[in-house]
């Protein structure tokens, strides 16, 4: 890997550079998952997900999460974005906070459940 990718994150010019608008508009299926951390972190996940969309409506977009700390809206401002076709794969281990913690160091449990339900909800899921 060239070592101006390695640490940090990937932005939308990044994307939009790299990949650009021709090759988004023929890509069927993207995923969105972290190497070294969790792709909700990235600062313009919402901007990239929502360049995608709006190039290519049809792209499935997939994104593979443990879920933790982002708030109630972020996940509704997400599941406005993303479609019944695209999919979220919520990495959780164990059954509560404690057991969580043994295998996710520095999740907080409450918030990934409050994130699948108002995803769900905001996303027409349930």
């Amino acid at each position: 890997m060239p070592e101006s990718l390695l640490n940090r994150q990937l932005s939308l010019d990044f994307f939009k550079n790299q990949i650009g608008e021709h090759v988004a508009r023929q890509i069927h299926k993207i995923t969105l998952c972290g190497n070294d951390g969790d792709p909700i972190y990235c600062r313009d996940l919402m901007d990239i997900v929502q360049w995608f969309k709006s190039l290519n409506p049809k792209l499935q977009i997939v994104l593979i999460t443990n879920g933790s700390y982002k708030p109630i809206h972020w996940w509704q401002q997400l599941g406005h974005i993303l479609t019944v076709d695209d999919e979220v794969h919520w990495s959780i281990d164990g059954w509560d906070q404690e057991s969580n913690a043994k295998y996710r160091v520095s999740c907080d449990w409450d918030s990934i459940l409050h994130g699948i339900e108002s995803f769900q909800t905001t996303n027409n899921l349930t």
